[in-house]
């Protein structure tokens, strides 16, 4: 078990060393699309690329890369990211930021805050249970 812990641990370091070393070419992503794609397919698809990703596929101005995708499929993979990860709150913003301005869908973009919202609501609770805990001892 301590080699599987410390082989997860390696690989999430791998994934923030990769994420830190792509922010400086980030806004080309034609560039960095191909690198991601590589990095996706190595740690078979961890969800810890997936907003990165669907940034860059926005991103992209490369006629061969966004002819791939339609951006209903951006908006498949910001739902699949806030099902596999609900806590992460940077899913549900995306995902908002997306709907509203790109896929021009108001409504959604509401629906998608307020679950975001009422997640943050319920880790900010268990923060502060928490703390509350720590000062009683």
């Amino acid at each position: 078990m301590k080699i599987l812990i410390e082989n997860y641990i390696q690989q999430n370091h791998s994934i923030l060393d990769f994420l830190n070393r792509m922010s400086d070419l980030y806004q080309d992503g034609n560039e960095v699309i191909p690198a991601f794609v590589e990095k996706l397919k190595e740690t078979q698809f961890n969800p810890a690329l997936g907003n990165s990703f669907a940034e860059l596929l926005q991103l992209s101005e490369n006629e061969e890369i966004y002819r791939q995708f339609e951006l209903v499929n951006i908006s498949e993979l910001y739902q699949s990211l806030i099902k596999v990860q609900e806590a992460n709150i940077d899913n549900y913003i995306d995902a908002g930021y997306f709907e509203f301005s790109i896929m021009d869908n108001p409504a959604k973009a509401k629906e998608i805050a307020m679950l975001g919202l009422e997640m943050a609501k319920q880790k900010v609770a268990q923060l502060e249970a928490l703390l509350s805990n720590i000062s009683e001892e």
